[in-house]
């Protein structure tokens, strides 16, 4: 793996900075867009790759380590005080301390075997200031994914989430999200389309078709 300096998404046929960085509010589909960049809009050219990201909760059904890195809250704490997760944010669940984290070392665009590989990254309000305080004015772009309260509620109820922690949760982000849409680079609404719909939007700005 051979990793490159920011800026040569430049010499790429693509029309905007890397990596792309994901932002929006608790169920809002994050890592299904991720996922769906990752398997369906990857091209000969170069690849879509999700960061994986470090958390301390435990895994959902069907998750595994190519989701997150799965670890305890003492060795996340060891992994800070390291300056190995530059970014991170915690919250309280019932009794449980869960924590979300990345590292700026796995941000840069990559080649393996030859082919390049654009970082995706699923940011909160909070690891987005951290990042664009360390790679902008132009070493990414910002993409906010807007999901009303309700429609969230909606998914995450699907999702088998305790309506209680949501309803708390989302008291919280709206005041975190309050002004995310000023340091976007892109906002799609998301009430009424599908994922595929909104990775095909991403991919489309990322080739400059986006009109």
């Amino acid at each position: 793996v051979q990793t490159c300096a920011l800026p040569i998404w430049r010499s790429l046929m693509i029309a905007v900075p890397v990596p792309i960085i994901i932002v929006g509010k608790m169920g809002s589909g994050k890592t299904s867009v991720a996922e769906c960049l990752e398997r369906i809009y990857s091209t000969s050219s170069f690849d879509y790759k999700r960061v994986v990201t470090y958390t301390t909760r435990k895994p959902r059904p069907g998750e595994s380590e190519a989701d997150y890195h799965f670890i305890k809250n003492e060795e996340f704490d060891r992994l800070v005080d390291g300056n190995v997760i530059n970014e991170y944010h915690k919250f309280q669940k019932g009794e449980e301390l869960v924590q979300y984290g990345s590292s700026f070392d796995d941000y840069p665009l990559t080649i393996v075997d030859g082919k390049p590989q654009i970082k995706i990254v699923i940011l909160d309000p909070e690891g987005l200031h951290k990042a664009i305080k360390a790679f902008r004015p132009r070493n990414l772009s910002v993409i906010f994914l807007k999901v009303s309260d309700e429609t969230l509620r909606k998914h995450l109820e699907l999702r088998g989430d305790d309506p209680e922690e949501v309803d708390r949760r989302l008291a919280e982000e709206a005041e975190s999200f309050q002004n995310v849409s000023q340091y976007a680079d892109l906002t799609i609404s998301c009430e009424k389309t599908t994922v595929d719909e909104v990775a095909n939007i991403i991919d489309r700005y990322v080739h400059g078709n986006l009109i």
